[in-house]
């Protein structure tokens, strides 16, 4: 019994000890700035709640600091000095960073409204769902605002790949990061575009 009560005593220290030693959740301040949270092992893009890091850090929330001479392509030289999106490339550039996803480089073309700054009942009820306000003429998907109706839409429709990108997580994750960025699967050799195949695996001879 003694030894029963030791063992017990010290597997109740250890796990008090990880949670000393464990972050704080961000998960608060991660929906609104499409982080990842240490704590809980989860990060957000656009409010939505991701369990895999491998397809997080692909769809690529914050962008990367580029340089117009450093681009091999010839549209996205010119992509990247108007802030559009290169079609051959599937990446996207805003304020010379690049992204590797439709979802997050419209995300960057709209604007975040913090918690409690939202004045209109209805946008704030968005949050969780996208949706246009007649009332403000304004989109909001998560924390992001639009003014710009089409690009609200866009942004709606690839939000909408990306969900759909989560749901098949468990299926294969390589498929699900090729969906939501429109590539490859290099385990299945499958190819997506807009979260839809459109190229198939040869069969073996």
């Amino acid at each position: 019994m003694v030894y029963l009560g030791v063992v017990i005593l010290s597997s109740l220290c250890t796990a008090a000890g990880v949670r000393a030693n464990r972050p704080e959740c961000a998960c608060a301040a991660n929906r609104i700035s499409n982080g990842w949270c240490e704590s809980c092992n989860v990060g957000y893009v656009a409010s939505t709640r991701i369990k895999s890091a491998e397809f997080f850090h692909a769809i690529d929330a914050h962008g990367h600091e580029t340089r117009a001479d450093s681009l091999r392509c010839k549209t996205c030289r010119i992509e990247i000095k108007s802030d559009g999106f290169c079609k051959k490339c599937k990446t996207g550039y805003i304020n010379q960073k690049a992204y590797f996803s439709r979802l997050t480089y419209l995300l960057a073309r709209g604007r975040v409204k913090v918690p409690g700054s939202v004045a209109c009942r209805q946008c704030r009820n968005h949050v969780e769902h996208p949706s246009w306000c007649e009332t403000c003429k304004t989109g909001t998907i998560g924390h992001v605002a639009f003014k710009d109706r089409n690009t609200f839409l866009e942004a709606s429709q690839a939000h909408d790949v990306m969900l759909k990108a989560i749901r098949h997580l468990q299926k294969c994750e390589t498929c699900a990061i090729a969906m939501a960025v429109d590539r490859k699967c290099y385990r299945c050799n499958k190819s997506y575009e807009r979260g839809k195949l459109v190229e198939r695996a040869t069969p073996e001879d």
